[in-house]
């Protein structure tokens, strides 16, 4: 019995750290997402679509079912000219809410430039 715990040890140790891990990460992460689109949008304002791009995953990664910022990704990715990484952040936002006009309107232009 001792061995078998002593071998499931080192796996228990991982899994703790990495629910530490995540926690932290998702502590840091607003989920206020009026609050994350304002911040990214405040990044789109001074210029720095990239910086709003990498935030905006970084939200998602805490949020990952909130189709508001899936859609605002595949806006970025639009309006930057990456057009896959678009239709696959809007697809995700319809996916994840079917009826968002707004999302199925920016994937009809995006599909249209492709």
């Amino acid at each position: 019995i001792m061995r078998a715990m002593a071998g499931a040890l080192p796996g228990l140790v991982a899994l703790i750290v990495g629910f530490l891990h995540l926690a932290q990460f998702t502590h840091s992460v607003p989920m206020d997402t009026n609050a994350a689109l304002h911040e990214v949008d405040s990044l789109v304002r001074d210029k720095r679509v990239a910086a709003a791009i990498v935030q905006l995953e970084e939200y998602i990664m805490g949020s990952p079912a909130d189709a508001l910022l899936h859609n605002r990704l595949g806006e970025l990715h639009a309006n930057s000219g990456d057009l896959q990484k678009a239709e696959a952040a809007l697809r995700r936002a319809i996916e994840l809410d079917p009826s968002y006009a707004r999302a199925r309107a920016t994937l009809a232009n995006v599909l249209a430039e492709s």
